[in-house]
């Protein structure tokens, strides 16, 4: 039976024994970074089935045996089995890659010629590049850029090819810049999450569709660069369609084919919130993490830096599913395209706040934006490896980002907020769907083209009829760990070097067999029962998973992170020489990546309490006139929660830098009172309140300078500034708008494209109801811009278009805005009848058209109907028929005789009632009557 192995069917193939020997097999694998700590060590090649055959394997107790030792260019060693290529590209490019190149197509030409090749070159900076790539755990691409053993001759860099004629995959090489000819085939993709979750299904987008429903990946918003200009950076994951032969393992054997793709269940990617401590969160719902990532505002308008990885990444996959999101739908901020560059996650002008190609970008991003909200993988809190070690507290230094706890509201059987222990994770709470356990993580699984468990038991496989991997050593491989997995007992000492896969697998990953409870594969916010539950796996892994270090049970909000790092080279509003730190009131330089002072704890706490809010509006303009000539800037001491920090410690660039580009500027005002004025009073309290936000910069302004008008703001119809004003300046005649991330689209002017701006979020929106949408319903709040609220509720409706035209001092039909509504308002409809356009054209119900319903809005306030005074009744509904006559006669007499306001027909000022019945009203009633009206 040993002899139907790798180096078996070789011969079948018809080489030698003896060649395979020298010649090893190529196994190429591209997805998440799930795999790299593994891929690194010696123990996850380790032959645990026999391989070879040749009686040396973990199965057998007979010794250890390394399958996939290092090489030296074509010099093939006889130890030398497997050649292993790993390229890092995120899981859902990894199964693009896979739907692209896996069997029986492949990749040829070289990385420098972008046709039918892997990628692009890592300099490139595109979607879909690896990050990282090792070859038998030697790197060839680091930080995105090729090198050691790099090949630009081959497809992706990568070091060998394979004669794809073979079976067995057999290694081909070249020296660097030459092709070693062959072809490179992506035999597995590693995912966070399954297969179906990966892939977009045809249909109407809904911000909450689940794997495999109509719309389902299908988003059709891009982002927008900082400016508010379209990028056109997708959001959408892999189409089936990309070839129109590929299929996912439906479970029916008959239904499958050469192009089927299956999934082998690898292990459970515990996922975590994480917030920087100048947010001031310390806990979440999941329905407010819904709205954060949907929107990138909190549920009561807040506006945060909601950072997000990009749509080729496995992690942001299932961060949506188990949210109940559709992951083409959790855009956060949704600025600029893939973010790959470390100026991206610094302070700076470059900074942006999503799509991450990779974990170490998100990280980076969290330890500078005092705002930001993100999710990571949990264990690397506690990793070694760079940029990791971001929850632990030691040596001296403050950990700058923090896990909140988290409710799962959206869950059945939730009850209390959880932390991700050991024992939350494994799902210790069976009952009433876990709800109680921490839910957030990934279903991790290797995607193949065949099936390797279609192979023969002595390859690992079970025998099934389901067709077969095309590379029979890339079979071996996955077998050779699933098998391993699955016959756990316990991990020996240097487990990296001396243990079996899946003993090694056990340290790395919470392995899905130790857990009770999974989500299901339809729909992730549904748990059930694990079939495959193994009570080995799950007592080794409740006595020595990662999530066992006490910090995942407890939080550490006493502090207030680490100083942020910042694009050197630029003076900032500080001052400082090259931008190379910062600096407090006292004078005192703060280096970056250095413990952060207590003062500076929450972002944008000028007054010093603790908190953020309208309150600290007084605070931060002083601060601004402070850094503008003014007055320098005394800062509060601490009181509340940060009771005892020291005013001197302050640093305004730090407290004010809500945009992340370094400086503290008239931008970070607005974005103040655009999204961090939280009103602490009245019936806004505890939410966004744009119009009192405004408002109090214009006040404190005036109360510092004497100008009541702090951005400088002008009204297209010529009438005076009132305080708070400015909010009406939304949109100017470029369209640059980038809601969710920051208010950019102002133009100095309050105009039409304004009018037009917030006509949009709701005339022109499917979503709306009864013509408003309302920024707490999230099917409705993921499609406008709460930038549009003029009036502060938290809705945009046409309430805000009257807000809008009070500020500009005019009305309803003012069409040329020059403040009066007359004539000439009517003449620019009429010319313009049956075309598209805005309000400057004529358009008054905001749908984009000038049609004849604008025409008779404005004619009927140019002309109002007469009312017939006398005209009482008879209609009906028992209200006026249009004819005066014995009926209206009956209705006023009885009406006067019991003082009902049906008789109040005048006394008021304007001839009209006046709220009482009395004389003035019978002689006016007489006197229409005898008349007719």
């Amino acid at each position: 039976m040993k002899a139907s192995n790798v180096l078996g069917l070789v011969t079948v193939c018809g080489l030698a024994a003896t060649s395979a020997l020298a010649q090893p097999s190529v196994i190429n694998i591209s997805g998440a970074s799930l795999l790299e700590n593994y891929v690194r060590s010696p123990a996850s090649t380790n032959d645990f089935i026999d391989v070879d055959a040749n009686g040396i394997s973990g199965s057998l107790g007979s010794g250890i045996q390394q399958l996939a030792t290092t090489t030296s260019g074509g010099t093939f060693s006889p130890a030398l089995k497997w050649i292993i290529q790993y390229r890092v590209t995120g899981s859902v490019n990894g199964l693009k890659e896979l739907i692209q190149f896996g069997s029986p197509f492949s990749a040829t030409g070289n990385d420098g010629n972008a046709a039918g090749i892997i990628g692009q070159r890592p300099s490139a900076g595109v979607l879909g590049d690896a990050t990282t790539a090792y070859q038998n755990r030697v790197t060839y691409i680091a930080s995105g850029a090729d090198t050691g053993v790099y090949n630009l001759g081959n497809p992706g860099g990568a070091p060998y090819t394979a004669d794809l004629t073979t079976s067995a995959s057999l290694a081909l090489w070249a020296s660097a810049g030459t092709s070693s000819g062959g072809a490179t085939r992506i035999d597995v993709a590693p995912l966070d999450i399954p297969t179906t979750w990966a892939v977009q299904t045809a249909g109407t987008p809904q911000f909450n569709d689940r794997p495999q429903l109509p719309g389902y990946g299908t988003n059709p918003r891009r982002s927008v660069n900082r400016q508010g200009t379209l990028t056109g950076f997708a959001n959408l994951p892999n189409d089936l369609a990309l070839l129109g032969s590929r299929s996912i393992y439906n479970g029916n054997p008959a239904s499958a084919t050469t192009n089927t793709i299956f999934d082998t269940p690898l292990s459970y990617a515990v996922i975590v919130p994480v917030v920087n401590q100048g947010t001031g969160i310390t806990q979440l719902t999941m329905t407010e993490m819904r709205h954060m990532f949907v929107t990138g505002r909190t549920i009561t308008g807040e506006n945060l830096t909601i950072v997000t990885r990009s749509a080729g990444s496995g992690t942001r996959n299932a961060w949506s599913n188990n949210l109940g999101l559709d992951p083409s739908w959790t855009v956060g901020d949704n600025v600029g395209g893939e973010s790959t560059l470390t100026v991206n996650n610094n302070v700076g002008i470059a900074f942006t706040s999503t799509n991450k190609n990779a974990t170490g970008g998100v990280e980076a991003t969290m330890r500078n934006a005092r705002l930001a909200v993100a999710y990571l993988g949990g264990e690397r809190g506690v990793g070694t490896g760079s940029g990791q070690n971001w929850l632990l507290n030691t040596s001296g230094n403050q950990n700058p980002v923090e896990i909140p706890s988290v409710r799962n509201d959206i869950y059945t059987g939730s009850t209390t907020f959880v932390r991700p222990t050991v024992a939350s994770i494994i799902g210790t709470n069976v009952l009433a769907n876990g709800g109680n356990n921490w839910v957030l993580g990934g279903p991790a699984v290797l995607a193949t083209i065949g099936d390797p468990n279609a192979e023969p038991a002595v390859l690992g496989g079970q025998g099934l009829t389901t067709p077969r991997m095309t590379n029979i050593a890339a079979a071996a491989y996955l077998n050779n760990t699933i098998r391993s997995i699955a016959n756990f007992i316990s991990v020996p000492s240097d487990v990296g070097n001396l243990g079996m896969p899946g003993e090694f697998a056990a340290t790395q990953f919470t392995l899905t067999s130790a857990l009770n409870l999974i989500p299901s594969a339809l729909e992730a916010t549904t748990l059930v029962a694990n079939p495959n539950l193994s009570a080995g796996v799950q007592s080794y892994t409740l006595g020595n998973s990662v999530y066992a270090n006490g910090r995942y049970g407890t939080t550490d909000f006493s502090h207030a992170g680490r100083v942020p790092t910042r694009t050197t080279g630029v003076v900032y509003t500080d001052g400082v020489a090259n931008g190379a730190s910062y600096i407090t009131q006292s004078g005192a330089s703060l280096a970056f990546g250095a413990n952060l002072p207590l003062r500076n704890k929450i972002a944008g706490d000028f007054d010093g309490n603790g908190l953020r809010n309208i309150n600290d509006t007084a605070q931060m303009m002083r601060a601004y006139s402070s850094r503008n000539g003014g007055t320098t800037w005394t800062a509060p001491a601490g009181t509340g929660s940060i009771a005892g920090a020291a005013s001197g410690d302050a640093c305004i660039e730090i407290l004010g830098d809500f945009d992340v580009d370094g400086s503290f500027t008239a931008a970070d005002v607005r974005y103040f009172a655009d999204g961090l004025a939280i009103a602490t009073t009245g019936p806004n309290a505890g939410k966004l309140d744009r119009k009192a936000g405004f408002i109090a910069v214009d006040t404190q302004w005036n109360t510092l300078t004497g100008t009541n008008n702090f951005f400088g703001t002008t009204l297209a119809t010529g009438a005076a500034y009132t305080l708070g004003a400015s909010r009406g300046d939304v949109a100017g005649p470029s369209g640059a708008n980038a809601r969710g991330w920051a208010p950019v689209g102002n133009d100095g002017v309050i105009n039409a494209f304004d009018i037009d701006f917030v006509f949009a979020q709701f005339a022109r929106n499917a979503t709306a109801i009864s013509g408003q949408v309302s920024w707490t319903n999230l099917a409705q709040a993921a499609t406008f811009d709460l930038s549009a609220d003029m009036n502060g509720d938290l809705i945009v409706d046409i309430t805000d278009i009257t807000e809008l035209l009070t500020i500009l001092g005019t009305s309803m039909g003012d069409v040329n805005l020059d403040g009066q509504v007359n004539a000439a308002d009517l003449a620019i409809i009429s010319m313009n009848l049956n075309t598209a356009g805005g309000w400057a054209r004529g358009d008054l119900n905001g749908d984009g058209l000038i049609t004849q319903a604008d025409f008779d809005i404005l004619n009927a306030i140019l002309n109002p109907p007469v009312v017939c005074l006398a005209d009482l009744a008879g209609g009906p509904t028992g209200g006026p028929d249009g004819i005066v006559d014995g009926n209206d006669f009956v209705a006023f007499i009885n009406a006067f005789g019991a003082s009902d306001p049906l008789a109040d027909v005048a006394g008021g000022p304007t001839g009209g009632p006046d709220g009482i019945v009395d004389g003035n009203d019978f002689v006016a009633f007489i006197n229409a009557f005898g008349a007719g009206c």
